[in-house]
């Protein structure tokens, strides 16, 4: 069954560029952070981005690179990231 990529048409690079201008647009909306650094200390800060980035990673290396080496190690770093964030991924409940 072939999986339908939600990043399909783009690079990894020019999706990482538009989570982070996400993520910098969210802050300084609601907090009001300024200053030609700002995307810099967002980027470093927001753990939401931290996750996001390990997840499209782990999703490259599965889907589009087909490489199981590398799809097992950025899972490992995707687990270590969510464990370090506290972000889980919340899937079906078992019955």
């Amino acid at each position: 069954m072939k999986v339908a990529c939600l990043c399909e048409g783009q690079e990894l690079r020019a999706t990482f560029r538009d989570d982070l201008e996400r993520y910098v647009f969210i802050v300084q909306v609601q907090h009001s952070v300024t200053g030609p650094l700002a995307p810099l200390r967002i980027g470093l800060l927001a753990q939401g981005l931290w996750a996001t980035a390990a997840y499209r990673l782990n999703h490259y290396a599965r889907y589009r690179l087909r490489s199981r080496l590398l799809s097992l190690l950025l899972g490992i770093f995707h687990r270590v990231i969510a464990v370090l964030t506290g972000i889980q991924k919340i899937g079906r409940a078992h019955v």
